[in-house]
């Protein structure tokens, strides 16, 4: 979690003291992938706060296409090289020498009971069953998710952003796509909550 902390801290720190210039010499897609990091490495670490394996997975695809595209720019444009030509391969492999003591020791989906054997966890079927049990009122949503939700989609719309489009172009689209990737993040979880009770009955 460390290093993605490390990571997002240093991502937010470039584009808000270079702003729409950040990485100004690189091509649109690599510009568009490093502003993205700001928003998703903090999403790695809050699943992996939350123990859930989509973190362990997205964690390491984000360093073997980081680490890929620093060696390719480096290889290709004069002066991109810096430290993290080294410290992000090595941190490659420690996120992947530890992703299956992560993977074993992070929860597994709940338990169904024999009556809901016949729906298979996480498929459609699951899915619209939670749908129905909450608008059966059979689950009630935590009152943090309601609130993420209208949260996230009061900020999509509202024209005060975090990372403007108007001064970054597509790149502003980040922090809207990150503030609906929690409350995406949230709702799984909400989901995971109304299955343990249902293995539970």
């Amino acid at each position: 979690m460390a290093g993605f902390s490390v990571g997002t801290i240093f991502h937010l720190v470039e584009l808000l003291t270079q702003g729409s210039g950040v990485y100004g010499n690189m091509p649109d897609f690599v510009r568009v992938f490093w502003v993205s990091l700001t928003i998703i490495d903090p999403f790695v670490v809050i699943l992996i706060l939350l123990r859930l394996r989509a973190g362990i997975w997205l964690g390491g695809a984000i360093m073997v296409t980081d680490v890929a595209v620093n060696w390719t720019m480096a290889l290709s444009v004069p002066g991109a090289t810096g430290p993290g030509l080294i410290t992000q391969p090595l941190f490659l492999l420690f996120v992947l020498s530890t992703a299956p003591l992560l993977w074993r020791s992070f929860r597994t989906p709940a338990k169904v009971s024999p009556a809901h054997a016949g729906v298979v966890p996480h498929t459609g079927g699951m899915w619209w069953r939670f749908f129905k049990a909450i608008k059966d009122r059979e689950h009630r949503i935590a009152l943090t998710t309601w609130v993420a939700g209208t949260a996230a989609v009061v900020y999509a719309f509202v024209p005060i952003d975090l990372i403007p489009e108007l001064v970054l172009g597509p790149l502003g689209f980040a922090d809207d796509i990150g503030v609906l990737a929690i409350f995406a993040m949230l709702f799984v979880r909400e989901q995971r909550r109304w299955q343990t009770g249902l293995g539970s009955t």
